[in-house]
Parts: structure tokens; sequence; C-alpha cells
């Protein structure tokens, strides 16, 4: 049995906003893939299904919505950054 998404209400009404604000369809689709699983119950597949993406993709668009806040990380580094003498 799959995890079920857990949404906090603040994510929800950040959602909102953004699908009532989206002005491309890739914000519209963030938005939707957080507010259908939410809202609806609806199973990752199946929300996939409504929004034409793959699941993978739909996880990422709930993965990118909830860390939009965030700073990047910064994945790269370690000692090739370094000047070496």
């Amino acid at each position: 049995m799959a995890r079920t998404a857990r949404i906090s209400n603040d994510k929800l009404v950040q959602a909102r906003h953004l699908r009532d604000q989206a002005t491309t369809a890739t914000e519209l689709r963030k938005a939707l893939s957080v507010l259908l699983t939410a809202e609806l119950n609806l199973e990752a597949d199946k929300a996939a299904d409504i929004l034409g993406v793959s699941q993978c993709t739909l996880f990422r668009n709930r993965s990118s919505f909830r860390n939009q806040k965030r700073q990047p990380r910064n994945s790269w580094g370690g000692r090739r950054r370094f000047c070496l003498t």
C-alpha cells in the first residue's frame, strides 16, 4: 500500500493561490497536482491521468511546489571548487 500525501492547510492555501494566479500551464499543473491529491483524495495514477502527465512528473511537481521557498541546495562543491596552488 502506498503512502498517503500529507499536505498542510497553509500549503493548500498556497496551492489555491498559485492556481488562481497561474500564468503558465506548468504553474497550473503544479498547483493542481497538490490540490487533486489533497482535496479529492485521488491516487497518483488517477491524478496524473487527469493532468496528462506521468506519475513521476506528478511527484516532481509536488516536490518542487513543496520546496519552492527553500534556498537552492548547493550540490556541487568540495575540493574541485578550491584554487589549488
